[in-house]
């Protein structure tokens, strides 16, 4: 768990690498909102990673 002051943003890549460990999970795909999953964030964080799908609220294609 994270503090309640962290952006929710934030805390998407360390919970992902943590959960895909602990779990031995493969394929994640990620169901997310506006402003958790993001384009800006899929680019920058996501984009790339081996074994990664997303469904998100983007406001634009």
């Amino acid at each position: 768990m994270f503090e309640g002051n962290i952006n929710d943003a934030s805390t998407l890549s360390p919970l992902l690498e943590k959960v895909r460990h602990r779990f031995g999970i493969q394929q994640v795909i990620l169901v997310g909102v506006r402003g958790v999953l993001t384009s800006a964030r899929i680019e920058e964080e996501l984009k790339g990673v081996k074994g990664l799908d997303s469904i998100t609220e983007l406001r634009a294609p």
